[in-house]
């Protein structure tokens, strides 16, 4: 396993921070916990590691170090928790995508931090003639022509997502069943597509795959949401603001809605 020194504090962050959450679902004393180390006991917990470990954080600990699970790569714990813990396993797919986002974008920021670097270190030896003044209007001028790059795209409508599931889940009854059906009239989502979404993170991947939705393109799903909770319409606008986009207009809409029903 790769030190935690070699990952961005962004993705640290986020991993510590997924941990905390899953402790607050499986601890020791509850019978998922027992379970929990039931199943990854022998294969990959030894006796020695399973009576070592007292807590989550342990359990990751461990884990990472026999190199069984990974910074953004919690494939085999997760589909053993999924058996005794579904909420937890959905939990920790979740940030995943998140983390793998993240990696992503440092991935593609590291070779313009470096760049960035050379440029500095050869404006200090021989760019100083140039006047404060003349740097600040430049550096504005860059940072209000700046645009959003695809990852940062991706992980813009990744975070939205996330948002997004946290407004509206399969455990909120009327709400829950409510955008189903608005799935199934507004996308034509047959009986077999809408049993395999689970979470808003299954259905906008199934609305994708569909064609139905694209990153920095959610008027269909601003359709499906609005009738059910606006504030959910103005989280999706806030994040395409995020992408530097225009959200679709409220008239663009209802004439979208009118030619769907036509």
């Amino acid at each position: 396993m790769a030190s935690s020194g070699s990952y961005s504090e962004q993705v640290i962050d986020l991993h510590n921070k997924m941990v905390l959450e899953i402790s607050d679902m499986i601890f020791e004393g509850c019978d998922c916990w027992d379970k929990l180390l039931g199943i990854l006991s022998g294969s990959p917990l030894t006796p020695k590691e399973k009576g070592s470990i007292k807590s989550i954080h342990d359990l990751f600990e461990v884990l990472m170090m026999k190199q069984e699970i990974n910074y953004g790569d919690y494939e085999k714990l997760r589909k053993k928790m999924s058996v005794i813990h579904k909420l937890a396993a959905t939990k920790i797919k979740n940030y995943e995508s998140k983390i793998q986002t993240q990696l992503e974008l440092d991935e593609e920021e590291s070779p313009k931090v470096e760049k960035s670097r050379r440029s500095e270190n050869k404006e200090e030896t021989g760019g100083r003639l140039r006047s404060a003044k003349g740097d600040s209007k430049g550096r504005k001028r860059r940072e209000s022509s700046r645009t959003v790059t695809d990852v940062e795209k991706r992980k813009l409508h990744a975070d939205m997502v996330q948002e997004l599931s946290e407004e509206l889940s399969m455990h909120m009854g009327d709400e829950w069943a409510s955008f189903k059906n608005n799935m199934r009239y507004k996308l034509s989502f047959g009986g077999a597509v809408l049993e395999g979404i689970t979470d808003m993170f299954s259905a906008c991947k199934k609305m994708m795959a569909k064609g139905k939705i694209d990153i920095g393109k959610y008027d269909k799903l601003i359709e499906v949401v609005e009738p059910i909770d606006k504030n959910l319409v103005d989280i999706i606008n806030e994040y395409l603001k995020k992408m530097g986009i225009e959200p679709t207009p409220k008239k663009k809409l209802m004439r979208t809605r009118s030619s769907d029903s036509s």
